[in-house]
């Protein structure tokens, strides 16, 4: 039974003996200390503790059920057979150590990490596998560039990345079953069902230009409407609701704020040998001993004292034809980064302190392109053609401001904030 991990969401699932040989590297350890939903355990939802770990584990699952599906299906293809028992470690890596680079409170850390280290989770998951993990390639043969390369969408073979990375990805599939499953919504898919809808597309064409899609038939269209459906919905249930949304905003800027006033504090996110070392419980821990603001934010989260919403706004296309092209350029370039200057500006034009407010520029997911097992002109045709449901998901913007006093302060009004902020927005510059 040591090769089996009895998981809540999948039942049993068989563990490789490459990943038994690696399971207790550090680095993987690490996983089991953060939690998959951040501070959300802590605020909104107390049975949110799972962990990156289960999570990766769930999405190597998956990514072998895909495997076995897309193998079956290819039989009397003989070269595309061969190409998916080659790399089936592969892809079942690259699931698993998709997110090894997520630091403490999983995503709360993305934005610092880029403002900080100039560099991505995804970044420092290549650094962990490149000069960590190399037992993978060494006893395993399992290519340490086409794990990466799969995880990053580079893949020379479109599909094999898709599996883990793409429209219909195992990550996806899994963290809307255990995420929904670990905060009480408990939403159901039928992976069995859903899966076996999964082709590999272009069968005429050859191997390093053929995707990952879903067949024609009305069951693979209404199963993926209904993932569709339930991966969107999950972001304005779970993933942005307000409280825990606020308490991570919170924690970025204490963040931005240490690494801005200590250098020792800063090198620990910039150098990866440290960064990699940190999990929820010991980052806590440190950020309570930097700056006076980073203390003052780590203990109010601890203790559910949060900044308050001063203002939600969505921004429409009546307000985008007033607002600066060059704030929309920003905004679709990196949203984080322009939320992060917005509330620079807004605070130093009220002559606040630097976080009084923090603004929040929230856009919702839409679906990725998705293409059916069907040649038009001599071009896949993509699902959303077909679909009234798919087409609906439209791209929604909401400006949010969050203020750290129960009232505005100076006396502000809620409407007297809209209007400098509009202001910020229709002569937006980056200087």
């Amino acid at each position: 039974m040591k090769d089996i991990v009895v998981d809540p969401v999948h039942g049993s699932i068989k563990m490789p003996l490459w990943l038994i040989q690696i399971k207790d590297e550090p680095a993987i350890r690490k996983m089991i200390f953060i939690r998959q939903l951040g501070l959300k355990s802590s605020i909104d939802f107390p049975g949110a503790i799972h962990t990156r770990y289960s999570h990766c584990i769930g999405t190597m699952h998956l990514a072998k059920r895909i495997l076995d599906t897309l193998r079956d299906k290819a039989e009397g293809d003989p070269e595309l057979v061969e190409l998916l028992k080659e790399n089936e470690n592969t892809v079942m890596a690259a699931g698993f150590l998709h997110d090894i680079g997520h630091g403490p409170f999983s995503h709360v850390l993305d934005f610092p990490l880029k403002k900080i280290a100039k560099t991505s989770h995804e970044s420092v998951a290549r650094y962990i596998i490149d000069c960590k993990l190399k037992i993978l390639e060494k006893e395993h043969g399992i290519p340490i560039k086409s794990i990466c390369e799969i995880i990053e969408a580079t893949h020379q073979h479109r599909f094999l990345s898709q599996i883990v990375n793409g429209p219909l990805d195992a990550d996806k599939l899994d963290y809307i079953l255990r995420d929904s499953y670990h905060i009480g919504l408990r939403f159901a898919i039928d992976t069995g069902y859903l899966t076996n809808q999964y082709k590999i597309l272009g069968g005429d064409y050859r191997l390093i230009e053929r995707q990952l899609g879903i067949e024609n038939n009305a069951d693979a269209q209404v199963a993926s409407e209904l993932y569709l459906v339930m991966w969107k919905s999950l972001y304005d249930l779970l993933y942005y609701v307000e409280d825990s949304r606020i308490a991570e905003k919170m924690m970025e800027k204490a963040i931005l704020d240490a690494a801005e006033k200590n250098k020792k504090f800063k090198q620990i996110i910039v150098e990866p040998s440290r960064f990699t070392a940190l999990h929820d419980s010991t980052f806590q821990e440190l950020l309570e001993k930097q700056t006076p603001f980073a203390k003052g934010i780590a203990k109010s989260i601890a203790g559910n004292k949060l900044y308050k919403a001063a203002l939600r706004e969505p921004l429409r296309v009546k307000k985008f034809q007033r607002i600066a092209g060059q704030f929309l350029d920003h905004l679709r370039k990196d949203t984080d980064d322009a939320a992060h200057l917005l509330t620079m500006k807004l605070n130093a034009d009220l002559e606040l302190s630097k976080y009084e407010l923090i603004c929040d520029i929230i856009k919702s997911r839409v679906p990725r392109e998705i293409n059916i097992d069907l040649i038009r002109n001599d071009e896949p045709v993509e699902l959303a053609s077909k679909s009234r449901i798919i087409r609906s998901l439209q791209e929604e913007i909401t400006l949010k401001v969050y203020s750290r006093s129960e009232r505005l302060p100076k006396g502000l009004t809620a409407n007297q904030l809209k209007q400098k902020i509009m202001h910020i927005l229709t002569s937006w510059s980056r200087s």
